[in-house]
């Protein structure tokens, strides 16, 4: 591999004097991940585990709604809920990427708090947008969901996280494919703009923000910044330079060079004290899950992305890289720690497919879990605790959100 091109001498720099073998070395890894997470799926172990949390010994199956009727009223709570628990949040200065890392620590319990009450509504999307697809026609989901939908895409915007544009959309997509099994060509559209849209907008937004030693956390300032960052980045291509927008963003979402980068520093540099231990991260999940900080002061912190961000990709500690979850577990164990990650993915799909088929309040537990066991995150030790710690929090926000 000659190191002429710049894209050739960029491997060079990051994976060494052997990028190519590196590199497939990487996408091996990610093939065998595949594979082992569909032996995952298709394992006895899926069902076992679904069988077990829903029948005896826990038997969970009774405080699941049997029908998806929705409580109309405690979803209009929790809209309100959710509105001022960010704007509140907003405020404080920990919400989205307008928010301080000495802010958030200093408001961690707050933070976890307001999260919380902002997800509920992510809950009453779904249940409306999957009563709306079946019944077709019905004035208040129609009005309800067109709310949530704008409040959401709103929020989303100003968080500066591209994933929380385009997450109210991707709902509307999966609801109306598991109701009619079949497509909705406007949502892949709408999804494809707001894909655009917020690469064009949010990108130079985070710059600028980093940048400006007067931001304000702030709806009014937050806005005023967007723009000022889309025209700057317009007349000055701050972000792109000459990429085009999708070059961007199929760039931007390959993490390949990431795991293969992680994989190389695993093998050659090795971790050292001041690493972060990623075995000790995985096998203490179920006291992350349960101890607060408050009695356990060294609790682990999810600063992964920046500590690879500064050791492993050579960058800023402003700036969080991810490791990719192969990396993550690489780092936590080699070969082996891959293997039976995914192998543990795929077994958790199962069971999340299976909590769909069990119908009513079942399928909002499908929704909360769907997008861990899909968008794999490079905290691995950061989804299993989501899985232990939300499991009842979803089966008591099904109760609250549909009748008997």
């Amino acid at each position: 591999m000659s190191p002429d091109t710049e894209a050739n001498k960029f491997l060079y720099k990051q994976l060494g004097n052997n990028p190519l073998t590196t590199l497939n070395y990487a996408m091996t890894l990610v093939i065998l991940s595949a594979m082992v997470m569909w032996w995952g799926y298709y394992s006895y172990f899926g069902v076992r585990l679904y069988n077990f949390l829903l029948n005896k010994p826990l038997s969970f199956r009774k405080f699941f709604r049997k029908e998806l009727k929705p409580n109309m009223a405690i979803i209009y709570v929790i809209i309100l809920i959710s509105v001022v628990a960010r704007l509140y949040a907003i405020n404080l200065g920990i919400y989205g990427y307008a928010q301080s890392s000495k802010t958030l620590s200093e408001n961690i319990a707050i933070a976890l708090v307001i999260n919380s009450a902002g997800q509920l509504i992510n809950f009453s999307l779904i249940l409306i947008a999957i009563k709306f697809f079946k019944e077709g026609f019905n004035f208040n989901y129609r009005l309800t969901l067109t709310l949530i939908v704008l409040i959401e895409l709103y929020f989303g915007l100003i968080s500066g996280m591209k994933s929380a544009v385009i997450f109210p959309v991707a709902i509307l997509f999966i609801c109306y494919y598991l109701v009619h099994k079949k497509i909705h060509k406007g949502f892949i559209v709408g999804t494809v703009l707001l894909l655009i849209a917020a690469y064009v907008i949010i990108e130079p937004f985070r710059i600028l923000r980093m940048k400006d030693p007067n931001f304000q956390s702030s709806p009014g300032y937050i806005a005023s910044t967007m723009l000022d960052a889309y025209s700057l980045n317009k007349s000055r291509k701050i972000v792109y330079g000459n990429e085009d927008v999708f070059s961007s963003i199929v760039s931007r979402n390959n993490y390949l060079i990431n795991a293969a980068m992680a994989i190389d520093f695993a093998d050659n540099s090795g971790l050292d004290t001041q690493s972060p231990d990623f075995l000790e991260k995985i096998y203490t999940v179920p006291f992350q899950a349960f101890i607060p900080r408050v009695i356990w002061r060294s609790k682990p912190i999810e600063d992964f992305g920046a500590w690879f961000s500064v050791v492993v990709w050579g960058g800023t500690p402003t700036t969080s890289v991810a490791m990719s979850p192969i990396g993550f577990l690489y780092f936590a164990g080699g070969l082996v720690a891959v293997i039976i990650g995914f192998f543990v993915f795929g077994v958790m799909q199962k069971v999340v497919w299976n909590f769909y088929k069990g119908g009513g309040g079942q399928i909002l537990v499908y929704f909360g879990f769907l997008s861990s066991v899909i968008l794999i995150d490079s905290s691995i030790n950061g989804t299993l605790v989501g899985w232990i710690r939300n499991f009842p929090v979803f089966i008591i926000l099904q109760a609250f959100l549909l009748k008997k």
